[in-house]
């Protein structure tokens, strides 16, 4: 029997080692994982700050992005109402150019027109001028100035 207690003890002395390293690799393996588990954490938190400042700058740049499309919108609908009013442009300038002809028709007609009553009123100041100096037929054969008649028939009128 006494190989089969040496047996025993041997088997038992296997087994006891073995839990033991088993629970030492264990502990070790465990203590590893901890380490890293650690790790992991310290990093998983270094990345969430930088996906924190990540998603801070996206939306800066969304932010951004949304003024430089509202903006374009803006340019776009003032370009579209600049072409709008080009597009009048040539319907304007045919009109303005119509305008202009028609205006120097009639400043030439006006100038053609200053200068006709230019000569009238000389006409009419000579002729006036000669009908106060002309002489007036009276009764009795008698050639009298023209202002002399007139003087005598105001007398005449004012004693009537």
């Amino acid at each position: 029997m006494d190989i089969f207690i040496w047996i025993l003890l041997f088997i038992l002395g296997c087994a006891l080692g073995s839990g033991v390293t088993a629970l030492i690799l264990r502990n070790r393996e465990w203590q590893e994982n901890e380490h890293v588990k650690k790790g992991y954490a310290a990093e998983i938190e270094k990345l969430n700050v930088q996906l924190a400042e990540v998603k801070t700058k996206l939306q800066g740049a969304r932010d951004e992005g949304k003024g430089y499309w509202d903006e374009l919108q803006e340019v776009t609908k003032s370009c579209r109402e600049a072409e709008e009013s080009i597009k009048v442009i040539p319907g304007l300038e045919e009109k303005l150019q119509s305008k202009l002809q028609d205006v120097a028709l009639l400043s030439t007609k006006n100038s053609d027109l200053l200068e006709i009553q230019d000569k009238l009123e000389k006409e009419i100041e000579e002729e006036r001028k000669s009908f106060e100096e002309s002489l007036i037929f009276v009764q009795g054969s008698h050639y009298l100035p023209a202002n002399v008649v007139r003087n005598m028939m105001r007398q005449q009128q004012d004693t009537e």
